[in-house]
């Protein structure tokens, strides 16, 4: 079975394939299991060009929900109303940002908000994802003894991909137009992510090294037994599906 990754929302664990995709959601003192067939298959042979791939599996990844498509909108919404408001008030007092070349007045102020609620409400579904998704990795039974004790910290989390992705931005910003940047940030940064050259390959170690400094004090925290329950679950209805 090839697990493509996961994804944490609060109270809620999610685990997908190339075939499905479960979510195992609490529910007052229940857990609620759901699942449906991927959308990874549609993209077909997308997933085999360069640059493209990226984009593509990133996109379906993050699109596969409701909860992300509302989360995602929302972002959106005050991005873009944030933006304007201080593109409004540069023109009207004649005040320049040199330093958002780079970073824009939205991105310092709705960065550390994300890390807040993503660290004390996601984070415990979110260390419970990466305990599960490790303890298979190391060709472990899935039992709660087993994820319990393993770590909460992943290789392969899409924090050490946002590492890379910032760090092109970064030089990009400054020769390419805003609606662009990001974009050939994501497209190239997981070239680079997925990439066996030996150098890259000496440069990604390093750099999810501070991923995993970054998910351990940011991005995750120590799951309960409910989180952990949620993760294992999921995961398992997964190997079932895969097995039929």
């Amino acid at each position: 079975m090839q697990v493509i990754g996961g994804l944490a929302f609060v109270n809620q664990v999610t685990f997908f394939s190339r075939r499905f995709r479960v979510t195992a959601r609490a529910s007052k003192d229940r857990i609620l299991v759901s699942y449906h067939r991927s959308s990874g298959n549609r993209a077909g042979k997308l997933y085999d060009i360069p640059v493209v791939r990226g984009l593509v599996r990133i996109f379906t990844l993050l699109l596969g929900t409701k909860v992300t498509w509302i989360l995602l909108a929302g972002l959106a919404a005050v991005d873009i109303s944030l933006t304007l408001l201080f593109d409004f008030n540069n023109q009207f007092l004649g005040v320049s940002w040199p330093i958002f070349g780079l970073f824009t007045p939205v991105d310092l102020i709705l960065f550390p908000l994300v890390v807040i609620f993503i660290k004390h409400f996601v984070g415990k579904s979110h260390g419970a994802e990466h305990k599960v998704f490790n303890t298979w990795l190391k060709g472990k039974e899935i039992t709660f003894e087993n994820v319990n004790s393993a770590s909460r910290v992943s290789a392969r989390c899409g924090t050490n991909l946002v590492v890379f992705i910032i760090l092109l931005n970064l030089p990009l910003a400054l020769f390419l137009p805003a609606y662009i940047t990001p974009l050939l940030s994501v497209a190239l940064g997981y070239e680079l992510f997925k990439s066996n050259n030996k150098i890259i390959r000496g440069i990604s170690r390093f750099l999810c090294k501070i991923g995993g400094v970054l998910q351990y004090l940011l991005f995750t925290s120590e799951p309960t037994e409910k989180e952990l329950n949620l993760a294992i679950k999921a995961f398992n209805k997964l190997v079932e599906l895969e097995s039929i």
